[in-house]
């Protein structure tokens, strides 16, 4: 019989997880009108605080949930599973920043395939972690979750910086010079 992760993630918690990610695309959009397509990356670093923020809330709370007997072991492995999914989905974002750049370039290709392993081996992490009995590999499943975006998105800035369109926002940001030692 299938479990359902209705009553552990709600429909705010979905509303908290997928419309900033929703808000980061529109974002994207525009800068992709602007030609300022690189600042997307920068945005990446906000998005994945913010999701690291609500996935130790939510976690938190269904630890919680989990020690009172609100809910059920599967019913929290369905819930750990979805919430999982949503943030190593979203940690697929860099190559959007790449293939609304240029997406006939061979380092678009290359950094899409790097992300998209990153991604893979996350989400493979993610449903291996929920099906090892113990409320601690919910937790561990949460952080691999949460960490695939921060790392696929520092992948993308260094090959961005390697491939040189990065400069533009590296121009167009206002960085402290050199201090002098006296």
């Amino acid at each position: 019989m299938s479990v359902s992760d209705i009553h552990t993630v709600s429909d705010r918690m979905l509303n908290l997880l997928l419309y900033p990610v929703a808000g980061w695309g529109v974002g994207l959009i525009g800068l992709y009108v602007l030609d300022q397509t690189a600042w997307a990356l920068q945005l990446l670093y906000p998005l994945a605080l913010w999701q690291g923020a609500i996935a130790a809330w939510w976690g938190r709370d269904l630890l919680r949930r989990l020690d009172r007997e609100e809910v059920t072991y599967p019913q929290a492995n369905a819930g750990v599973r979805s919430v999982g999914r949503i943030l190593v989905a979203t940690a697929l974002c860099p190559i959007l920043v790449f293939f609304a750049h240029d997406a006939f370039a061979p380092g678009t290709w290359s950094t899409g395939f790097g992300v998209l392993m990153v991604s893979a081996v996350s989400w493979v992490a993610v449903n291996g972690l929920v099906r090892v009995p113990g409320k601690w590999s919910h937790g561990a499943a949460l952080v691999v979750a949460v960490l695939a975006l921060p790392v696929s998105a520092t992948g993308s800035v260094t090959v961005a910086s390697m491939l040189g369109w990065y400069l533009v926002v590296v121009e167009s940001t206002p960085l402290p010079d050199i201090i002098p030692h006296k």
